[in-house]
């Protein structure tokens, strides 16, 4: 849900403001489909229409025949699916084959663990590596610092602390767009550690897991990823859930409290740190790697 409504938001706009780009009046409309959707009825569809939903909506309303799968497809022109190195799960794969529309599958993460090949035509593929976007100042360069793991979640944040007020002399910056810190860790619990720890220092923070609950007002815990925009927060604590699809270009320091188990899942939660939407020549974003070289 919140990648989908951030995707929309993006679409909208905020993608484009980014660039200081200002959209005219009769820019395409954003439709952000969610499950209590029923029909077009409110749709005056006249081709500036863009409905944004998300993967598992489509597949429920493909498993059970609903009308308006139908409807959607037989309105629009093209289908732009995120995400693709889903590509050889075979429900993803049949969910998106069974759209007989043109289609443009973009991933930001083209290889799997599994070594499951690709089924696509490679005639109509095209890659841009990270080090021509790194060199066009798509995206950020990555300096890891590597440091022995400390004993324990205070002596962990403090030289976290300590690293960040070290580099934050040495980055570029606007007012307002203080940089963000990532922390990962293996379960709820190491989160409310990480928490207490970060407490214990003042400085704000929100942790991210499955078992905490946003209706409950437990302070800063929540169980959906909150809008960074709403959200000021310098630490973002979490198990998975910063892992992908999350984009502000204020993330710019990671570390790992506990590692990432896979290869993939380390690159995409790189990934979180090194947009760098303004084009800054030279930025860096920093991996604080306590792994030992791992």
């Amino acid at each position: 849900k919140a990648l989908r409504d951030q995707l929309a938001q993006d679409i909208g706009g905020k993608f484009f403001s980014k660039f200081d780009l200002h959209l005219s009046n009769n820019h395409k409309k954003v439709h952000n489909i969610q499950s209590g959707f029923k029909n077009f009825s409110d749709i005056s569809y006249d081709k500036k229409e863009v409905f944004v939903m998300t993967i598992q909506l489509f597949q429920n309303w493909k498993n059970s025949e609903n009308v308006v799968q139908t409807n959607l497809l037989d309105e629009v022109d093209t289908i732009i699916v995120d995400e693709g190195h889903y590509e050889p799960a075979m429900s993803w794969g049949n969910t998106i084959r069974s759209m007989n529309k043109p289609k443009i599958i973009l991933t930001a993460t083209p290889f799997r663990n599994d070594l499951k090949c690709f089924d696509i035509d490679i005639n109509y593929a095209y890659c841009y590596s990270h080090c021509e976007a790194e060199r066009d100042n798509i995206i950020r360069s990555v300096e890891v610092i590597p440091k022995p793991h400390p004993n324990n979640a205070p002596d962990f944040i403090n030289e976290i602390l300590d690293i960040y007020n070290q580099k934050i002399h040495d980055i570029e910056f606007s007012e307002g767009e203080d940089p963000r810190i990532i922390i990962r860790c293996e379960n709820h619990v190491s989160i409310r550690q990480i928490g207490n720890a970060i407490a214990n220092t003042g400085k704000s923070y929100v942790l991210i897991h499955e078992n905490f609950d946003d209706t409950k007002g437990n302070g800063n815990e929540r169980k959906s990823v909150p809008n960074p925009d709403e959200t000021d927060a310098l630490f973002w604590v979490h198990q998975y859930k910063l892992t992908e699809g999350i984009d502000d270009s204020r993330f710019r320091f990671l570390a790992l409290y506990e590692e990432l188990k896979q290869a993939r899942s380390l690159i995409q939660q790189v990934g979180r740190v090194i947009r760098n939407p303004q084009c800054v020549s030279d930025a860096k974003a920093f991996l604080i790697d306590h792994s030992g070289g791992r």
